[in-house]
């Protein structure tokens, strides 16, 4: 599972622009065509925020043709290096300098935030029970994986049941 959080400002974006950079990141991002990149992608939601208040530096932050963006990209930990965390930072970069009113800009000023969070293994959820890193993988390459996840599930709630 990966999520992609966006926060710009309130109204900088329309529905249509919120909807196509959520598209344009997820493709952005995992990039190429093939059964395995599309299972991924299947399991990447973003979501855009546009908060109520927001200032930097003590100042208001007003919607603008050019808004500025907050990313925060969690994904599963303990498998990205420092070159897959660069790659990751440049993608989505490129992405969010489609929606910055100037191409460069992103690229000038330090308008474009992302933070990288690795939840560790272990720490995600899944058919109500932790799953760690090795079966959201597993979730990827193999379509059938999802029934031993269930059978845990379902022998993990007969055992509570009967206690």
């Amino acid at each position: 599972m990966t999520l992609i959080e966006v926060f710009v400002p309130k109204g900088s974006l329309s529905e249509t622009e919120r909807r196509t950079l959520g598209e344009r990141l997820v493709t952005g991002l995992l990039s190429g065509r093939s059964e395995l990149v599309e299972r991924a992608r299947a399991m990447t939601s973003v979501l855009i925020h546009e908060p109520q208040g927001w200032s930097v530096g003590g100042r208001g932050v007003a919607s603008t043709v050019a808004p500025p963006f907050i990313v925060r990209l969690i994904v599963p930990g303990g498998h990205l290096n420092d070159g897959q965390r660069s790659e990751a930072v440049s993608r989505i970069t490129r992405v969010l300098a489609e929606f910055a009113g100037d191409t460069q800009r992103l690229y000038r000023n330090p308008d474009a935030w992302i933070q990288i969070v690795e939840a560790p293994d272990g720490s995600l959820g899944l058919f109500g029970q932790v799953v760690g890193n090795a079966d959201l993988i597993q979730r990827i390459v193999d379509p059938t994986h999802d029934a031993a996840l269930h059978d845990r599930a379902d022998a993990s709630q007969a055992d509570r049941q009967r206690t």
